[in-house]
């Protein structure tokens, strides 16, 4: 069957009454976790799979995701361990495979926010990352697998580690463009770190003069605004009209969407209608505001069909049509 059908199929399970038995919940993990690639569909039949509650399925899908590289794949791995408990977490630092040492990492950060432990005394807190740190140090030291280093790095960080950002930055600096990517995406996740938005703003300094620098200041942007950078806003308007490269461009105006606040929204307004943009930035203003929520937005676009410019014009038209206008 197609991926439609498959889908249809899912929903079908899903919706349905009773509980999958132990066998058929195994069968359509394999089904689930054999398949060419790994996305979404695959992670919300297996996440099901998993709500049935068969311990002896879940470690069957542990064993089969632990291969996958896809993201979906590594999010529901880090979850079981995260599932598992601290112990569980340990023994992954310790596995030979390299996807579950980064999944161990993964899951302490992923353990490190959950409500259980920030409903902890201090002490039992401190008693739970004294246990998860050696584990950690371990792994941050891991020079055959970049991938391992960087999430274990972040892990330390999230238990309280200082020098985080500068062990990262070394990483950058003395890897290839995939291990800079990967630095570049997890220094997103230390938040209010003034060290760690210095060195995003230097990446997107730095690699501003490569032109096959696009994804790293793409990411540089989303991680900003991830970390809570206390000018990811004007950053991410300044490179939404001014980038050379349409991914950083498009990045720039998707995450501004996706923070969808106030202070957003008011500088794209404020851009839009204190000057007088030209047309190609007029239409991606116009673009970006469109992907907002707000009773401020049906007239602003509506405004923007009567525009001079087609390009204008028909950024409105698309956005207009997303709000039932």
């Amino acid at each position: 069957p197609d991926d439609i059908a498959r889908a249809e199929a899912l929903e079908l399970l899903r919706t349905g009454d009773g509980r999958l038995l132990e066998t058929e919940a195994s069968h359509l993990a394999r089904e689930l976790t054999k398949r060419e690639s790994f996305g979404t569909m695959e992670a919300d039949g297996l996440r099901w799979v998993i709500q049935q509650g068969h311990d002896a399925v879940r470690e069957e899908i542990v064993e089969a995701v632990s291969v996958r590289r896809e993201p979906d794949a590594r999010l529901i791995l880090a979850g079981l361990l995260l599932e598992g408990g601290v112990e569980r977490i340990r023994k992954a630092f310790a596995d030979e495979r390299p996807s579950m040492r980064a999944a161990g990492a993964h899951a302490t950060r992923l353990l490190v926010e959950s409500g259980d432990l920030k409903d902890m005394q201090p002490a039992e807190r401190g008693a739970v990352y004294d246990r998860l740190r050696p584990g950690l140090e371990v792994l941050s030291l891991d020079a055959d697998e970049p991938s391992v280093s960087i999430r274990a790095l972040i892990a330390l960080a999230y238990i309280g580690e200082p020098g985080i950002v500068e062990r990262l930055e070394q990483l950058y600096h003395g890897g290839n463009f995939g291990v800079r990517l990967e630095v570049t995406k997890a220094l997103g996740y230390i938040k209010g770190d003034a060290e760690a938005h210095r060195f995003l703003t230097r990446v997107m300094a730095e690699e501003r003069k490569d032109t096959q620098s696009g994804a790293l200041r793409a990411a540089a942007l989303e991680s900003m605004a991830r970390s809570q950078h206390q000018d990811a806003v004007r950053l991410l308007r300044y490179y939404l009209l001014s980038d050379r490269d349409a991914t950083v461009r498009e990045t720039a105006g998707r995450t501004l969407a996706e923070m969808g606040n106030d202070e957003a929204r008011f500088a794209l307004v404020e851009h839009l209608t204190g000057g007088e943009p030209d047309p190609e930035r007029r239409a991606r203003l116009v673009d970006v505001l469109g992907r907002f929520e707000g009773e401020i937005v049906p007239p602003l676009l509506r405004r923007y069909l009567g525009d001079r410019d087609t390009r204008v014009r028909s950024a409105a038209a698309l956005r207009a049509a997303g709000h039932n206008m």
